[in-house]
């Protein structure tokens, strides 16, 4: 099954001056029929955050290459054939102006698959003045981002991904 999920997906928080001590980005996708779920994961996150004035800036790069499914096949097709990694490899969540508050909603810009699109976002925020925990979720619909709907031996994914990410950062 190829599953072009970006996840981004997001794709996704990063910081500016600080370091990333987790990171975790999870996918999934729903098939048609729908009792198949794809799932796929990364650890490989970065940033570049501002924090002042108790407002969030910046941005999360996610490098869509460290995406897996579990299925080397899969990955393939997800990565060349619907992400087009060759061409872009990275996805990236674009943060401004973001009061810090435990739970908010909010708007992003995504930029994936050379396409930028603002999503919403819900996220938990936990700051204690040295770290910063985020985690978030989004959904993304790949026919936004020019990305082809995947679909192999009669297995088609739906056009919507939905993506979590899990990150503590600490702040200089």
């Amino acid at each position: 099954m190829k599953m072009s999920i970006l996840l981004l997906s997001l794709l996704i928080m990063s910081f500016t001056n600080a370091a990333v001590k987790k990171a975790e980005v999870k996918f999934t996708a729903i098939g048609k029929p729908s009792f198949i779920r794809i799932t796929g994961t990364s650890s490989t996150l970065s940033e570049d955050l501002k924090v002042e004035n108790n407002k969030l800036n910046g941005s999360f790069d996610f490098d869509l290459e460290s995406l897996t499914t579990g299925l080397e096949l899969r990955d393939d097709h997800m990565k060349n054939e619907y992400l087009h990694i060759s061409k872009f490899p990275k996805a990236k969540l674009i943060i401004k102006d973001l009061t810090i508050e435990d739970n908010v909603n909010f708007q992003a810009m995504l930029d994936l698959h050379g396409v930028k699109r603002a999503i919403k976002v819900e996220a938990t925020i936990d700051q204690d003045g040295k770290t910063l925990e985020i985690e978030g979720k989004f959904e993304v619909d790949l026919s936004k981002f020019d990305i082809a709907i995947p679909s192999f031996k009669g297995i088609t994914v739906a056009k919507t991904v939905k993506v979590n990410v899990e990150t503590k950062v600490i702040l200089p």
